[in-house]
């Protein structure tokens, strides 16, 4: 537990250290608040240069000194910027009239120059953002028609075009969103924001102009986009909305099973994933031993998933990577929202500190369980989770933002005699800069640590404790060379600290001792897409990484026997092992038509981060981190990837993909391996090598009154390691080869939505007895090879109807009633099988009484069947 308060104090000095040095170092970029950096508008499309000089005086308060004999105030001027900044206004009107401009104390000055040749190219750069909260609009689509021209917006809703001189049709398109048209005439480099109004549900569309689909989206297979509507209109058991949930419904996922958060992507185990929120890792998002995830709905922005080819700036997991932005806040006014429902109560508040200067955003979420639970447990002390979300931004001047979000969540369980506890801390502070109109640049200071302990004793707080905390330093860069032809670098340093369990108690004891261990990782990338023509576009790039181990710790070594030979103990900064590895990755994509395109990839992935669980239990979250040492190599994995894709009108659009991938250094228990307390814990580990394949299909339609999608996944996954089974291959737990997956979301009236989701799915595999015998009374399995049977198929229908409560659609105050029903049909999906019980004449089955001489049958444990619920939900605007 010090351990722990250490790596949140060393968070908290961390992130006051960096906002110190940020506050001091920014008024030397902004130039105190730069004046050519204060955002307006003006209405004037043409007149006098007296005109303009004088409606910028008063819409700015900015001052004017000029020579009339050098600056003609009197010629007329063309020029016109829905919004922009001082610096882009002046710049076109010089160009026009023929002067230069700089900032002289207080005051801008204008001075003759000569008349300059036009730029080959122009930048036409800045943000899409929402027009009444000022949220940043990740994805959205920047469109030059008439010159096949597209571009989308980065993560921060950033986006920079290089064009001729000249005026252009521009079209600015979000789904659910109106489409912006407008003319853009270009004479200088200019920075603007460009805002997007959002359209009722009932009337949702977008129609895009006719461009190759390389222009409208981007080169990178296996990449999914959830947006959080999606999430939100998805029924949900007993009404608590869930991020990761919402995914069963993917191709090429797969959740653990009924109920359960953990999850798989395309064969992998569940510890190859990892999940980002606002760029800090979260090593388990997952609440009541994985029954709810930890992320709040409410506070999400934006969902990206990977599914194994991944960017060259993101690495560090094999299977898939799920890229979270929790929203800013409105910047605009104060909203209050908030949800009852059975399980749980959620508030969030968000507004302008500064308007459309900065903003914040804080959400909680806590359950109300306890009542329930102490029905069966009378002993019952603590029982509850909760989650916080915060996040404050600031908009120093047109090229500078910093953002510091932080999320906290824990459980906590406890009776008169034992008792689990685990908390998540996740924190970042991020820095965006605009270098000039091509170059834009994120730094990035995060931080995440997760704690577990399992008390034995209460009253001494005896407890089995392990944990796993990170920083790391980044920066991501982004180059706009013109369009079509944007590179991205970075690099990233990271320190990893892991406890793999050990014994802790207020009073003095002498456990096994098992060495912290300390991590260190350099990782640096260079990505391209390159549009090579109307047809062919290209995405490629490679990753560095340098994992070093480094003391205080001591390491065993172990002969082929799984037997100690040696031992050493490494002082304090000491490197004593270290592995560098390359991961490069290609995508091509190839336009067939205006609409459709192909696209392949082949794509290295290393993970250096190891968990060690053996348990196949959905309700878990007993955990050890390990990293790549001595005794354990880098987990590396390789994807081929083909695709296909194609778009109608009204965003319908249909993919399909065919992948290969093989694992290798793949980590796996030995049979009947002592995990607990065990210093030689590296001894129980066995390494192998896997593969897995198969193919996706997703119909899907993104707006609309009547939107949703319809998924089938084949796919297989298999692993192989020495000494299990002789080294054959046996199917691992993810390893379910039909899946069919259906969602739907239909807003019957402004004020009525209905949901449906049916999901199909192959059974998970086990390892069922092939006999028992007795020893000494006591009937003892006997096992054939490992996952040679399967549970039942899966299949479930779930319902939800929510009805907007409000008859003025225009109201401040919006509040509803959403019904749900989890497995509407009551289908008895096994979680869990039983082999200690008889089956009588008459078809039951119940646990015999003689246990010398019976005939043992599975018996199915399932969890949920008809499961209703009913919550409020509302918000004041």
């Amino acid at each position: 537990m010090k351990l722990w308060r250490r790596d949140v104090s060393s968070l908290i000095c961390c992130t006051v250290l960096s906002l110190t040095l940020l506050f001091v170092v920014t008024p030397a970029l902004s130039q105190d608040d730069s004046l050519y950096d204060k955002p307006f508008a003006i209405a004037i499309n043409h007149g006098s240069l007296a005109m303009y000089i004088q409606e910028i005086e008063q819409r700015t308060g900015v001052h004017f000194s000029l020579n009339p004999r050098q600056v003609n105030l009197n010629q007329e001027i063309k020029f016109a910027l829905s919004s922009g900044t001082l610096d882009a206004w002046l710049r076109g009107l010089g160009e026009q009239a023929g002067f230069q401009f700089e900032q002289i104390e207080k005051q801008i000055v204008l001075k003759h120059s000569r008349k300059a040749q036009p730029a080959d190219r122009i930048a036409w750069s800045g943000y899409v953002r929402d027009i009444n909260s000022g949220e940043a609009l990740i994805g959205a689509a920047v469109i030059v028609g008439d010159q096949h021209l597209g571009v989308a917006t980065n993560a921060y809703g950033f986006f920079s075009l290089t064009l001729k001189p000249g005026t252009y049709d521009v079209q600015v398109s979000f789904i659910g969103y109106k489409p912006l048209v407008r003319k853009v005439r270009l004479v200088a480099d200019v920075q603007e924001t460009v805002l997007l109004a959002e359209e009722p549900p009932i009337l949702r569309s977008v129609e895009v102009k006719d461009l190759p689909p390389d222009q409208l989206e981007e080169v990178q297979t296996g990449k999914v986009h959830v947006r959080p509507s999606t999430v939100q209109e998805r029924p949900a058991l007993f009404g608590e909305m869930d991020v990761i949930k919402s995914l069963e419904s993917v191709p090429g996922v797969k959740l653990h099973s009924d109920g359960s958060t953990f999850y798989y992507v395309r064969g992998g185990n569940r510890d190859q994933n990892l999940l980002l929120l606002d760029d800090a890792p979260v090593y388990n998002p997952s609440h009541m031993l994985g029954l709810f995830s930890t992320v709040i709905p409410d506070a999400v922005g934006d969902i990206q998933l990977y599914k194994g080819d991944m960017p060259a700036s993101l690495g560090g997991r094999l299977s898939s990577v799920m890229d979270i932005h929790t929203r800013r806040g409105n910047d605009q006014k104060t909203q209050i929202w908030g949800n009852v429902g059975v399980i749980s109560t959620k508030l969030g508040v968000e507004g302008p500190i500064r308007p459309n200067k900065s903003s914040f955003l804080v959400t909680a979420r806590a359950s109300r369980l306890k009542w329930l639970f102490e029905l069966a447990d009378r002993n019952l002390k603590q029982f509850y989770f909760f989650d916080l979300n915060a996040k404050i931004n600031f908009s120093l001047n047109a090229r500078n933002r910093i953002y510091f979000s932080l999320y906290n969540g824990a459980d906590h369980y406890f009776n008169t005699n034992a008792g689990l506890q685990w908390t998540n801390l996740a924190g970042s502070f991020r820095w965006n800069h605009q270098i000039n109109s091509k170059l834009f640049v994120n730094s990035t200071l995060a931080a995440s640590g997760y704690d577990y302990s399992l008390f034995v004793n209460v009253a001494d707080q005896t407890r089995w404790n392990s944990r796993i905390s990170n920083f790391t330093l980044k920066s991501d860069f982004g180059y706009y060379r013109k369009p079509g032809d944007e590179i991205t670098f970075g690099w990233s340093l990271s320190g990893f600290n892991m406890n793999p369990g050990n014994l802790l108690s207020a009073r003095p004891i002498t456990p096994p001792v098992i060495s912290i261990r300390n991590s260190t990782e350099w990782a640096g990338y260079i990505n391209r897409d390159h549009t090579v023509n109307r047809n062919l576009k290209l995405q490629y790039g490679i990753r560095a990484t340098d994992w070093v181990s480094t003391g205080p710790s001591f390491e065993f070594r172990f002969n082929n026997q799984h037997q100690v030979v040696d031992t050493a103990r490494y002082g304090q900064g000491v490197i004593y092992n270290q592995y560098g590895r390359l991961e490069p990755r290609v995508t091509v994509q190839w336009a067939l038509d205006s609409l459709s395109s192909l696209r392949a990839g082949i794509s290295r992935s290393i993970q250096n981060v190891h968990l060690i669980s053996n348990s196949i239990s959905p309700f878990t979250s007993l955990e050890v981190w390990l990293p790549s040492s001595i005794n354990i190599r880098p987990e590396t994995g390789l994807q081929y990837s083909v695709g296909y894709y194609r778009k109608w009108e009204k965003s319908l659009s249909v993919s399909g993909e065919v992948y290969y991938r093989q694992m290798n250094n793949l980590v796996d228990y030995a049979p009947h391996a002592s995990t607990l307390l065990n210093p030689l814990l590296e001894s129980e580990l066995r390494f192998g090598r896997g593969r897995a394949y198969g193919m996706e299909w997703l119909l899907r339609r993104e707006s609309g009154r009547f939107r949703g999608w319809l998924g089938y996944t084949f796919s297989r996954s298999l692993r192989t390691f020495e000494s299990i089974d002789s080294g054959q291959w046996f199917s691992a737990f993810s390893d379910r080869p039909h899946q069919i997956n259906l969602m739907i979301s239909w807003d019957t009236s402004p004020r009525w939505n209905l949901g449906l989701t049916w999901n199909y799915s192959t059974g998970t595999p086990y390892t069922a007895p092939v006999g028992f015998y007795y020893y000494q009374g006591k009937q003892v399995p006997v096992y054939d090879r490992k996952n040679n049977s399967r549970f039942p198929d899966y299949h479930r229908l779930d319902l939800s109807a929510t009805w907007r409560l409000n008859k003025n659609l225009e109201s401040k105050f919006i509040h509803s009633l959403t019904f749900s029903v989890y497995n509407l049909y009551g289908r008895k999906n096994a979680v869990f099988l039983n082999f200690s019980k008889q089956q009588q004449s008459d078809g039951s089955i119940k646990i015999p009484s003689d246990l010398l001489n019976v005939t043992n049958v599975a018996s199915q444990i399932f969890l949920f069947q008809f499961t209703p619920s009913l919550s409020y939900n509302f918000k004041w605007l």
